[in-house]
């Protein structure tokens, strides 16, 4: 039986990433923030200052969210972003990794042996 991605599965660690949901929830909040929806202005810089994160986490969870659909850029630099409706997200790719987070873990733990005797 195949799940059907919701909104909450976002916040599920296997559909995202720490630093991809902080991100994503930054994003989310400058536009409820706004009084009229249009792109939110702020450089790599800022969102690592405002999110914590380092250079190369946030390029990884830029190309998370872009891969995703989640957000959009909307300028040729990298500095206008705006939040894509759920209808618009990449659902094919959401449902890969919520299947992938459904399924049973498989591996048996390590016993400890020891070669010292």
């Amino acid at each position: 039986m195949e799940i059907k991605f919701q909104l909450f599965h976002l916040y599920n660690k296997k559909v995202l990433s720490h630093g991809a949901f902080r991100l994503y929830r930054l994003f989310l909040d400058l536009e409820a923030a706004q009084a009229q929806p249009h792109p939110i202005k702020a450089t790599r810089g800022l969102l690592g200052g405002f999110t914590g994160l380092s250079e190369n986490s946030l390029k990884a969870a830029i190309a998370e969210l872009l891969d995703l659909g989640l957000v959009v850029i909307k300028s040729e630099r990298p500095s206008l972003w705006q939040v894509n409706p759920p209808d618009k997200f990449n659902h094919e790719a959401l449902a890969r990794l919520i299947a992938q987070g459904t399924e049973p873990a498989t591996t048996e733990p390590d016993s400890a042996q020891s070669d010292a005797k």
